[in-house]
């Protein structure tokens, strides 16, 4: 079906109003007239009434064609607007691979309909909370997944005679995010809520497109953002550009950061050179140094690998206000063999920080691989969080083996706690929110 049956407009009209013409011309002629009139304004009000249930609260889908299309003719009722409030929008890489492997005629079409998305999103007065979600490895052009060679088009894009196939398939997820945040943070309505992952930081220039796109995190109560390490690797001002954004969001309460440690594991068969240098590099690593946001209450931190100076830096500074602290899978930046570890922070050292500057702090999560310059330790409560970390690890997994991985390194879950101390984190938390005594962990060394 042609794109523009999907972005048709959708006429206001009655059920009374779809019936065939013969048909009205013969109720007309056997009713008075104010009983056409009357009978006209019952099928609208019993229209109105059926467009209601159209639409809930919540609309998730995914940002193909259909879905797309069907968001944007909702926004276009009235009645149906008004009832959206939540809007979720996933994309997986493996979901994506499938339907292409059982639609091989969408390869030919862009599968993404951002402007759909984006003229909905504009179209619904009372939407409060907005997620954009992809899959962990996302950004890949379906040049990068060589359907241009399945195509047979000229890779380096000459004497393309296809040349808008060629766009399409140059064209990634990152570009028309940042087109359609740009666009929301002019035209919508203003959000409570944003989820994005992966945010596309590194395709933004600083100067320009991140002025724009700010304008969207100024009402926000809650936000939660992804940044891929690749994205890290490529660009070095990517957390520089993420302070820039933190610092628009003026009413932020809570704040979800995953810092996508993948492919960042010790013992992933690099070699001396390269663990050295990887070293230095996450050894000058900052964690938001002149990020304060005055009401934080909630600070979630997400396979992160950072100075855990910065880390308490980062704690102290929101100590006034800091109600709730999740740390899942974070790793203290480890100096290169020719530096010294002595005067960098330790775990004791944040937890100490934790315990003692946070009177305000009511709740401490800690979950996942510990780790700094020579000790780790891994925190998991019960078998069942087991099973789903190792049900999370098969997808990643399963993204690597459908070409969406960035390179496929690392050490899954299941590898770490096997060589690591399993360690139950009760103790620890209620230690760090005053309510018992610290404890003795059994932490590994690290030989370094």
């Amino acid at each position: 079906m042609d794109d523009d049956l999907y972005a048709a407009d959708v006429p206001q009209l009655s059920p009374l109003s779809r019936l065939p013409h013969e048909l009205l011309l013969y109720v007309a002629r056997h009713l008075p007239l104010q009983d056409f009139c009357a009978l006209r304004l019952t099928s609208q009000h019993i229209s109105s009434k059926l467009r209601v249930l159209l639409a809930r609260e919540d609309f998730v889908g995914v940002p193909w064609r259909d879905s797309a299309a069907r968001l944007d003719a909702l926004a276009r009722l009235p009645e149906c607007a008004q009832q959206i409030r939540r809007v979720r929008v996933r994309s997986r890489a493996v979901a994506t691979a499938r339907r292409l492997a059982a639609h091989p005629e969408e390869k030919r079409t862009a599968p993404l309909r951002a402007d759909l998305l984006c003229d909905a999103l504009c179209r619904l007065p009372k939407l409060e909370e907005l997620e954009l979600r992809w899959g962990r490895f996302p950004f890949m052009s379906r040049a990068d997944l060589g359907l241009d060679v399945e195509l047979g088009l000229d890779p380096t894009g000459e004497d393309d005679a296809d040349s808008e196939l060629a766009r399409q398939l140059a064209y990634t997820t990152a570009g028309w995010q940042v087109e359609m945040l740009v666009d929301l943070a002019a035209d919508a309505q203003p959000l409570r809520a944003l989820t994005v992952a992966p945010l596309a930081l590194d395709a933004m220039d600083q100067a320009s497109y991140l002025p724009l796109v700010a304008n969207l995190f100024n009402s926000l109560v809650r936000l939660d953002l992804q940044l891929t390490a690749r994205a890290q690797r490529d660009d070095p001002s990517l957390l520089s550009k993420l302070e820039d954004v933190l610092e628009a969001a003026w009413v932020l309460r809570e704040l979800r950061l995953d810092l996508d440690d993948g492919g960042l594991q010790r013992g992933c068969g690099l070699t001396e050179e390269e663990e050295e240098q990887r070293g230095e590099e996450h050894g000058s690593r900052e964690l938001l140094p002149k990020t304060t946001i005055s009401n934080l209450q909630s600070l979630t931190l997400v396979r992160a690998v950072t100075s855990l100076s910065d880390l308490a830096a980062l704690l102290k500074r929101h100590a006034g206000t800091l109600r709730t602290l999740e740390l899942r899978h974070v790793r203290g930046a480890r100096p290169s063999s020719r530096k010294s570890p002595s005067g960098l922070a330790t775990w004791e050292d944040v937890f100490r920080v934790v315990h003692d500057d946070l009177p305000k702090l009511t709740r401490a999560t800690m979950r996942g691989h510990f780790e700094d310059f020579d000790k780790e330790i891994y925190f998991q409560v019960g078998e069942k969080e087991g099973e789903e970390e190792e049900q999370q690890q098969e997808e990643e997994e399963e993204y690597v083996r459908h070409g969406q991985g960035q390179n496929g390194e690392g050490s899954s879950s299941l590898q770490i706690r096997e060589r690591v101390p399993v360690v139950d984190p009760e103790p620890l938390e209620r230690y760090l929110v005053r309510l018992g005594k610290a404890p003795t962990l059994d932490w590994k060394s690290v030989a370094f």
